[in-house]
C-alpha cells in the first residue's frame, strides 16, 4: 500500500506492475522508474530535472535524458493507463517550486457516445413488414422509437 493512494499497490519485482480499482497494469522498465519516483512522495512536485536524476540515473545508460523524455514518458504513461481501464491524475505547476506530482488514480467512466440526429442506426433485428408492392417497410412504433432516442440530449 501506498500512503495517500488507499487501494493502489506497486511492485517493483519482478516486473514492474501497478494495481488500482481491481484492474492491473504492467509498465516497461522505463515506466516503472519513473512511476515508483513519482509513488515516493505522491504529495511532493517534482521537477523534470529531478525526474531525470531519480529515475534514469542508470550508469549503464548510453545517452543522458532529458525534460522532454519526462513529459513523453507521461503522456506514455497517461496512454498506457488509459488502454487499462484507470486515469492517471497528474497536476502540473508552473514557475518556482514548479513541477508535477501525482494525484492518484481513479477508473475511467462509461461514457455514452453522443447520437447525431439521422444517424442513429435502427436496431438490428427490427421487424418488417412486406408491402403489397413487395418493398420493405419498418412498422411506425419503431421509427417514433428512433427518432425519440436522437432527441435525448447525449450524456458524456
Amino acid at each position: 500500500m501506498i500512503p495517500g493512494l488507499p487501494g493502489v499497490r506497486f511492485w517493483v519485482w519482478p516486473r514492474h506492475v501497478l494495481s488500482a480499482f481491481g484492474r492491473t497494469v504492467r509498465l516497461s522498465r522505463r515506466d516503472g522508474d519513473l512511476m515508483a519516483v513519482l509513488l515516493s512522495d505522491p504529495r511532493r512536485y517534482w521537477k523534470a530535472d529531478d525526474l531525470v536524476d531519480y529515475a534514469y540515473s542508470d550508469p549503464d545508460d548510453e545517452p543522458e535524458w532529458g525534460r522532454d523524455t519526462v513529459r513523453t514518458r507521461l503522456s506514455r504513461l497517461r496512454r498506457t493507463f488509459l488502454r487499462h481501464g484507470l486515469v492517471l491524475r497528474i497536476d502540473s505547476r508552473h514557475g518556482p517550486g514548479g513541477g508535477c506530482r501525482l494525484l492518484g488514480f481513479s477508473p475511467v467512466a462509461a461514457r455514452r457516445r453522443p447520437v447525431l440526429p439521422g444517424l442513429a442506426p435502427l436496431p438490428t433485428t427490427v421487424p418488417i413488414r412486406l408491402r403489397a408492392a413487395g418493398s420493405l417497410r419498418v412498422p411506425p412504433a419503431m421509427l417514433r422509437a428512433a427518432r425519440r432516442a436522437n432527441r435525448v440530449p447525449a450524456q458524456c
